[in-house]
This record gives structure tokens, sequence and C-alpha cells, in this order.
């Protein structure tokens, strides 16, 4: 991936106990849809569903007829960095380059877990401004801990504390661009 970049944000994550590849990520998208395809290879009676009379309504305003709803168990990471939630989706049956899109509604998921793996311990770096902490894992050994800290400390040079130190940068490394094509013209 070359940065800048306008990728889609395509991974691999757990869904019931099969591990299921080219899922689009899409914050633009307000709803989680699994292909009917997908749904099948992974087994789940039809009877799994609960059907609804409902559409979903893509960017290009076509509206796309939903076989039903099924709440699944969905993982993402490994191990103790892992986490498992009941997934709401819209099974749809339409062709799809991708195996499931995940929207908006998913985004809590991936907040419930946040911070470090371990506790950390606060290192001071500014007496002027106490609001300037580095933070390193408690679990490190003393004499790591310490030679850890001169080495975070002889190098704040590099730290931003604000976007105002980022000086210097060009706004083309920091700009998030649409792959759209510039010639179509938006819908709502």
């Amino acid at each position: 991936m070359h940065h800048p970049h306008n990728d889609a944000l395509v991974i691999t994550m757990l869904i019931g106990a099969m591990n299921v590849h080219r899922v689009f990520l899409d914050n633009g998208s307000s709803t989680n849809i699994l292909y009917y395809s997908t749904y099948k290879k992974l087994g789940f009676p039809d009877s799994d569903m609960y059907f609804e009379d409902a559409h979903v309504y893509g960017f290009t305003g076509e509206a796309v007829r939903v076989m039903g709803s099924v709440r699944l168990p969905v993982t993402l990471g490994e191990g103790a960095l892992s986490v498992t939630q009941m997934i709401d989706f819209k099974v749809l049956d339409q062709d799809s380059a991708h195996n499931v899109l995940v929207g908006r509604p998913w985004i809590p998921m991936t907040t419930e877990k946040t911070g470090p793996a371990e506790d950390t311990i606060s290192i001071p770096v500014d007496k002027d401004d106490p609001s300037k902490v580095l933070k390193v894992g408690s679990q490190l050994a003393d004499e790591m801990r310490r030679s850890l800290a001169r080495f975070l400390i002889a190098n704040l040079d590099v730290f931003a504390w604000s976007y105002s130190d980022m000086i210097g940068i060009d706004p083309e490394v920091m700009c998030h661009r649409l792959n759209i094509l510039p010639n179509c013209k938006g819908m709502r």
C-alpha cells in the first residue's frame, strides 16, 4: 500500500467458526451486509434468517431486496487481544467482489477494547506541562523501563503533542480522498 492512499480496507474476520476473507470495511454504509453466497458457504440454513420485507439502497440509488436478517458471532483479533460480538447482517442475493460489507453498525465493536494490552506507567517529560507524558508497559523490568524512558526523553523532538507541532508535513500526506470517477456526478 502506498501512502497517501485511497485503497479500500479489506480484512479477514471470523464469522461463526469460519475465517471469511474479502470483508470490505465501509464506514459510509449504514448497514452490515452478508451476501447470500457467503451465507450458504458458511453452512447456515435459510431457517436461521429472520425474513423481512425491506430494501437496501446503494450509492447508485438502486434498491436491492433484502432476503432477511441474521445475527452471527464475529471475532476480530487473536488470543487475548480478540473480541467477539453478535453482529446483525442483512442478507442480500447479489453478486459482489466481496463476501461481506461491514458498515457503521460494526464500529462500536472495534472500540470496546481500546487502549494498551497491559497496564502502563506514565513518565512525565515536561516540568512546565504536566499533560506531556509518555506511557510504558508496567510489566517491563526496572532496568528496561529506565533505559526506554531515557531513550524516549532523549528523542522528544520526534513526538507531536498536537497538530501544530507537525509543521512541514505536506497536507497531501494526511488528506483522505474518495476513490470515485471525477466525471461522475454524486447522487443522494
